[in-house]
Formats: structure tokens, sequence, C-alpha cells
């Protein structure tokens, strides 16, 4: 009756794992109440228009820019300007001024491409222009580059991943090199890179759990049975969220193989017990009443402290890890309920000569000599063991300051990978990376920007670019001059 009702909640909840969505919003891993993200917050909605929601793409040419590379380029931003989910671009052939001829609201498109002829003036003008037009061709002068910001909904939504992906179908057809960045298409890529490695990782640990097992019991029917109550606690567990209302994000998928290997163990616990029992002649009920008696308090206390361990981490005010503890919490409670439930049930109804005595490593003595062993060392040297423990710990704690600290993103992938590749270049030869950025208000409310405050702006800007590294600064001030 144990089995029947469980297999009809299991049915339930698999069920409810169509309700599961995937969350794309990346801000979830932030402590939303904290002050400096509540600023950014306040700065994202005074000023929506951003790097945030930028794709940046460059198209470079194996020789010099000339007409026909020109064309090439300026159809391809072109496609891409028209792919659902673009809000705006901003590239070589879209620039125009004003017309000298026409004051009156005429402008004049600053490349003309009609002819070979026509775009060597155009190029020609547009290089006296460098210091106004220096995000849209590359340092090395070899590459045009294209703006193109996402539409605010698309951010942190799976429209997003689609639309990068489009995007790369578009450039993969180019005749030229093309490269690829921005923070869209740096958080499209990490979401891929996390689930690949996530199903690697929980195919890995899964298969050689499942190794260690038949090692221990030589017996494939003891190893399924374990497998198979933590897989029904897992989905139970996501079938939980499913009801709830929760969405799977990056970190919740960790909880897979964390619940596969930490609740594994109750069910191990209870299969030696009773494999040992059942070896010393007791029939199956009573190896199951004596697994429960001698193991049960002890998995459950384990269970608890563990389940408590997850718990605590509810109360972080970053959603995602937050809500990661509190499913790690019933993640564990539940695979435990099981273990208990289950596996002594499959035992009792299962034929004793499937899993009857065999030569195992569970029912060998030799565990008992081994630990015999160590513990009469432990008691004959003490002194010894406390100053080997004394010395290693002190030795740890010595490495401590050694440990460095990275906040640079391309430490967390291959110094090969693609995006570490088009960090570099980007970085190199465009300069375009995510910047630091400020705002500077007048004291007086009241007061509007004027002259005064234009100047202490440009001193401000050259002692950024004189004395603390940075390559550009952007501001109000070069608009006004150039006007």
């Amino acid at each position: 009756m144990f089995l029947i009702g469980i297999f009809l909640v299991s049915i339930l909840m698999i069920v409810q794992l169509l309700n599961l969505k995937i969350s794309y919003d990346f801000d979830s891993y932030f402590a939303k109440n904290e002050s400096f993200y509540q600023n950014f917050e306040n700065y994202q909605k005074k000023f929506p228009v951003g790097q945030n929601h930028q794709v940046v793409i460059a198209i470079e040419s194996s020789k010099t820019i000339d007409h026909s590379f020109a064309l090439s380029a300026s159809s391809l931003f072109n496609q891409i300007e028209q792919l659902k989910g673009i809000k705006r671009a901003f590239y070589f052939s879209k620039i125009s001024e004003i017309n000298p001829a026409n004051l009156n609201g005429g402008e004049k498109v600053v490349f003309d491409l009609h002819s070979k002829a026509s775009f060597q003036k155009s190029f020609a003008y547009f290089n006296a222009r460098q210091e106004i037009y220096q995000g849209l061709i590359s340092k090395d002068r070899k590459s045009f580059i294209g703006y193109f910001t996402l539409e605010k909904e698309l951010f942190n939504d799976p429209a997003r991943d689609t639309l990068v992906r489009a995007i790369q179908q578009l450039i993969e057809t180019s005749k030229y090199k093309t490269h690829l960045f921005g923070i869209p298409v740096i958080r499209s890529t990490y979401s891929e890179k996390i689930w690949s490695d996530f199903l690697i990782f929980t195919v890995f640990s899964i298969a050689l759990l499942l190794i260690v097992l038949y090692i221990l019991f030589r017996n494939w029917l003891l190893v399924i049975i374990p497998c198979l109550t933590i897989v029904i606690g897992i989905l139970w567990n996501f079938g939980l969220m499913g009801i709830l209302g929760f969405s799977v994000n990056m970190i919740s998928n960790l909880l897979v193989p964390i619940l596969f290997v930490v609740g594994i163990s109750d069910s191990i616990h209870l299969i030696t017990v009773f494999y040992e029992k059942i070896n010393h002649g007791l029939t199956k009920q009573e190896a199951i009443l004596v697994a429960l008696q001698e193991v049960g308090k002890a998995t459950f206390l384990t269970a608890l402290v563990s389940s408590v361990g997850f718990l605590s981490l509810s109360i972080t005010s970053a959603e995602a890890i937050k809500y990661f503890g509190l499913f790690g919490f019933t993640g564990i409670i539940i695979t435990y309920f099981l273990s208990i439930v289950i596996v002594p049930s499959l035992l009792l109804v299962l034929d004793q000569k499937k899993y009857g005595q065999g030569t195992n490593l569970v029912n060998q003595e030799v565990w008992d000599k081994l630990f015999s062993k160590l513990f009469a060392m432990a008691i004959e040297k003490k002194k010894l063991v406390i100053g080997l423990f004394s010395g290693l710990v002190l030795f740890s704690i010595s490495l401590l300051p050694k440990i460095q600290t990275s906040l640079l993103f391309t430490n967390d992938v291959k110094p090969g990978d693609s995006i570490a590749k088009e960090f570099g270049y980007f970085e190199r030869n465009i300069g375009y990376l995510k910047p630091f950025e400020f705002v500077l208000t007048c004291i007086n409310s009241n007061e509007k920007i004027n002259l005064a405050f234009l100047k202490n702006l440009e001193k401000i800007e050259n002692e950024l670019v004189e004395n603390a590294n940075f390559s550009d600064v952007h501001s109000i001030v070069f608009q006004v001059k150039y006007a």
C-alpha cells in the first residue's frame, strides 16, 4: 500500500514538472535589499539606455576596408537590425550629419556606398572625424563595428537566447570573419555552458555512484533500489517547485547531483545493515526491523542536520540562493522519508533469493579488522596522532592568505574558449567592455547645467585619463565641444 501510494503521488509530481519554467533572470543572484543594488535599480530607471542590453558585432576584413567589404558589412548589419527583438541599431552606414547646404533640418548620410569613388571620399571624411566615430571602426582600421540594442523585455527571457542564436546564424553566413560580444551574449553563453556542464556532471556523478554501489553490493538489484528511491525523491522535489510556482535556474540545477549524493547515503545505511543481518540468519522482516532500529535514528539526525544547513541559506536576500537552500531542505527531507519507506518495502516484497548471500564488500570482515586496527593505533599513539593533526591544521591555516580573489569573468572559462577570445579582441581593438559609469549632479537641485559645471566636469575627465588608467571618457563635455 505504501508503494502504491508513492507511485500515485509520483505520477502527480511528474505532471507538475510540466509547470516548471526556466528562469533567465541573472538579477535573482543579487541581494536586492542591499543599498548598492537599489542604487543600481534607480540608475537603470533614470538612464534606461545602457550597454546591458546591447549586442556588439565586428566584421573584420582580411586586408583593408574597401567598397566591397563596406557593402557586405552594411548588408549584414541591416539584416541583423531587422531581427525581431532588436530595438535600435547603430553602425557606420546609418550615420547622418546636418547638411550645411540645408540648415533647416536637412541631413546627409556620411557613407555614400553607391560607387567606389563615393565610398573612398566618405571613408576619408569618416577617418578625419575619428574622435567622434571611434567606436564604429576598430583601432587597426580593419573592422566595422555595429551596436544593436535589445528590447528590454528580452533581457531576462528565453527569447534572448533565441535572438542571440539567430544573430550567430546570420554572421556565420558572412564570407568575412566576425566577432560577437555584449552582456546578452555573455549571459546566453554562460547559460548554455552551465546547462551542458550540469548534464555532464550529473551523468558522470551518477555513473560513478552506480559503479561504487555495484563494487560494494555486487548485486544490481541492491544498486537499483537506492537509486530509484533518490530519483523519485528528486521528481517529488521538483514537482513541489512546479506546484508552488517556482522556476528552475542555474543554481537550482545543482540540487540534482547534490540530492543524489547526500540522499543515497540513507538507503546505503539501511541496505548495509539489512544485508549483514540476512547473512547472520535473520528473516527479511527481522532484518528490516533491526536495520531501522540501528540506523533509523542516526540517518534521521544526519538528514535533519544536512537539511537545516541548506535551510540556513534561505535567510539571504538573493532569491536564487534563498530558494536553492529552501528546496535543498525539502529535497533532503523528502529523500529521507522515501528511503525509510521504499527501501524496506521493496526488500520485503522482492524475493530474497535475488539479493541473498553472496561475496561482496559489505559482508566481509575486513572492515571490522581495519577499523579495529586504526582505533588501537589511535589509542596507543595519541601524541603522534594529535601532533600530525595539529601540524596539518596549522599548515592549512598558513596557506589561507595565499588564496586569491578574482572578479574577472574570463577566469570562469578556459583561455581558449570562444567568449574569452572575443573578450580579448574587443578589449584590444575596440575598447568596448562593460564601462565604469557614474552620475554627477548639481549640488543645488534648482541649479541647471552651466559653464562652470562643464568646466569642472572637464577637469574630472582629464584627471581620469591622465592618472586613473581610463582609456576613453564619454560625457556631455565632448558633445558640447563638438557642437
